[in-house]
């Protein structure tokens, strides 16, 4: 959603690999403000060419559909391609990308990759010879900036008219309100009718990656409990951190095995508990030692 929402895009077609998938998005899209629909194998030829009419007339900018559907469709004008997975093989991935960027315009393909795909993306490059940037999903924060932007940069391109200016003018004058006033005004309806949100945006969180990455500054800790030993994640951090001079917001994440545990403590926690070797640590009224996994070893 955040991909579309950062986008400054025409005519897209998104690629769901199943009928129901491709109806999902479809919906989600829509329930997000944007003009979208599908077109997948369950669909009657009539409402099939109700579809691709409203697609190609504008009234539909986002067209979800599986690649059979899709199938011998040719519109012009598509500015992005958009793979909600990686294609099966690189004649798909290629016949899917080729509706954009047609008779020497622009054209963008964007592939969502999941970590289990990486080994079929890096076959698809090899044998397509072709390099495929990897980018991250922006986040809210950075969506909101893009779409500030984009608003502010459209009202630097319109230049005013004359007509523009005297109306303006007198507008103020009409309505007793100074050009800061009127201005805010119209730069808010303008907004509201182009859905960008002038609030400040939120501030960034970092990516999950981010979140879960063993920085070099980190040691990994294993304790000999589980869930079945009733251990919850608030105990372990209490555990590693009363009387160790550790900050509990240095402890990173916590997995909680069957009978075993593993966790991450940042620098602020090597030399008040994991410094010492092995330690004896009560998490949850168990009496267990504590020991550290060593980088390029088994935590086990």
């Amino acid at each position: 959603m955040r991909v579309l929402q950062g986008l400054d895009h025409g005519p897209t077609l998104v690629f769901a690999r199943t009928r129901a998938g491709c109806a999902e998005v479809a919906d989600a899209l829509s329930e997000q403000g944007f003009d979208a629909d599908a077109l997948h194998g369950d669909l009657s030829q009539a409402a099939r060419e109700t579809v691709l009419r409203r697609f190609r007339a504008g009234r539909v900018r986002v067209l979800v559909a599986t690649d059979v559907a899709a199938r011998g469709l040719d519109i012009q004008g598509v500015t992005h391609v958009v793979n909600l997975d990686v294609p099966p093989d690189p004649a798909s991935y290629v016949h899917r990308i080729g509706r954009t960027g047609r008779a020497g315009a622009d054209g963008t393909a964007i592939t969502f990759v999941a970590p289990a795909e990486r080994p079929k993306l890096r076959h698809l490059m090899r044998v397509l010879r072709s390099d495929i940037e990897e980018v991250r999903v922006p986040t809210v924060a950075m969506v909101a900036r893009l779409r500030q932007s984009r608003l502010q940069q459209r009202l630097v391109d319109a230049a005013p008219s004359g007509d523009a200016r005297a109306w303006f003018a007198a507008a103020c004058e009409d309505t007793g309100m100074s050009p800061e006033e009127l201005g805010a005004a119209a730069l808010a309806l303008l907004a509201a009718q182009q859905g960008v949100d002038l609030a400040p945006p939120p501030a960034s969180r970092p990516e999950r990656a981010d979140r879960e990455r063993v920085d070099d500054d980190e040691v990994k800790l294993f304790l000999g409990v589980g869930h079945r030993h009733g251990v919850r994640p608030q105990d372990l951090v209490g555990a590693l951190t009363r009387g160790r001079g550790v900050d509990g917001r240095a402890v990173g994440r916590i997995t909680i095995l069957e009978a075993q545990d593993l966790r991450g403590a940042a620098a602020g926690g090597r030399g008040a508990a994991a410094g010492r070797g092995p330690a004896a640590v009560d998490p949850g009224g168990n009496d267990v030692r504590m020991a550290l996994a060593r980088s390029g070893s088994p935590a086990h």
